[in-house]
């Protein structure tokens, strides 16, 4: 996927909402080493970074739980057609934050504070 184009985030996050998606835990649960990283470290200034799903990062789990939370903030503002449709427009060469725009009515920047408070409210 990122021989495409396609951040990390966006594919790993992808594949994470899809498999959780009728899952009954509660978030405490499925996004607790995002939630301690939250805690310890702060809210991340950024999405995910490919960087971040490097198998020697001592927080990988903690990038796949963001990843996956970036996934269900976009569902809040689409679909699950609308998150494969911007994976293909990404891989199609537009830019990360046209392609919300069109998929998902979000820029790049809203989607992060979006994802923000969502991670801070699972911090509280």
């Amino acid at each position: 996927a990122t021989a495409r184009g396609i951040p990390l985030w966006l594919t790993e996050g992808f594949a994470d909402y899809v498999a959780l998606s009728d899952s009954d835990l509660p978030l405490s649960v499925t996004a607790a080493q995002v939630i301690a990283q939250v805690r310890r470290d702060g809210l991340p200034d950024d999405l995910p970074a490919d960087g971040d799903f490097e198998a020697r990062t001592t927080d990988l789990g903690a990038a796949y739980e963001a990843a996956w939370l970036v996934c269900r903030v976009l569902a809040e503002h689409g679909d699950l057609a609308g998150m494969v449709d911007l994976q293909d427009r990404i891989a199609d060469g537009v830019a990360l934050g046209e392609a919300l725009r069109v998929t998902h009515g979000l820029s790049t920047k809203e989607l992060v504070g979006l994802w923000r408070t969502e991670l801070q409210q699972l911090a509280e």
